[in-house]
């Protein structure tokens, strides 16, 4: 498949620079060799196509490419099998910047993640990777172990904690945002498994933030009071949310 001319990639780039966001990318030459490479598999009878990019850490680019394999889930296979596969280095540049940048252009020209001409799984952008409509794999068991025995007993630090508030502080969501929510969530089911697990955890929940109240009132020294209508006798704020004139058997 014939790659966009250079032109092309300008008038691309320009678009990319107008935003603000194009800041984050660093088109400063750095003294390396910044290269977009097309990996040809010659095993398959289609021969499809991968695109990536790589900054040259030896001499010989095309060593350094080896070295490094690509960043594609055939890794393994491409590195075993060398003679099965074809590298051809597309452009080189002086800055990480126009590499990204470029990588990110021939990936939105081809759409590579979902064409059936490459192997590529994402579509990388100038802002990161664009995984919209490809379809993953669930994470094998010993996969969710790995992750569940990270997560477990993980405590977040305080800064952390603050850094968090601070980013969410006054963040509004916009409407479109709630509107894709929703058809998301819509004609949702959960299975009775995960219904039963949130049920558990709720009660669970309940009964520690009941405790927590509890203990708070205690605290504050409030004085017992008793509802008119079901003679139901507790601390003064509770009863006053759901007694008086709250109660259910209030006529």
């Amino acid at each position: 498949m014939k790659i966009p001319q250079i032109k092309q990639y300008l008038k691309y780039k320009n678009t990319i620079l107008k935003n603000n966001r194009s800041s984050i990318l660093n088109f400063n030459p750095d003294g390396r060799e910044h290269y977009v490479y097309r990996l040809t598999n010659l095993t398959d009878i289609e021969k499809p196509y991968y695109y990536g990019s790589r900054t040259k850490v030896k001499n010989n680019i095309i060593e350094d490419f080896w070295e490094y394999g690509t960043s594609s889930k055939k890794k393994k296979l491409i590195l075993e099998n060398k003679k099965g596969f074809k590298v051809k280095i597309i452009k080189i540049f002086d800055n990480p910047g126009d590499k990204i940048l470029y990588e990110s252009y021939i990936h939105q020209y081809f759409n590579v993640k979902i064409h059936n001409k490459f192997f590529n799984c994402t579509n990388q952008t100038p802002f990161g990777f664009d995984m919209t409509g490809v379809h993953r794999e669930p994470p094998s068991e010993k996969t969710r172990d790995k992750i569940r025995a990270f997560q477990l007993g993980r405590v977040t630090s305080e800064m952390t904690k603050i850094k968090l508030r601070n980013k969410l502080t006054g963040q509004k969501r916009t409407q479109e945002a709630k509107d894709n929510n929703s058809r998301a969530q819509t004609g949702k089911k959960l299975s009775v498994e995960t219904r039963n697990k949130m049920s558990i955890a709720k009660k669970n929940t309940s009964e520690i933030t009941r405790a927590k109240i509890r203990e708070s009132i205690k605290k504050r020294g409030q004085k017992s009071v008793m509802c008119p209508h079901c003679n139901k006798e507790g601390k003064v704020m509770p009863m006053h949310r759901w007694h008086f004139d709250n109660c259910k058997l209030k006529n």
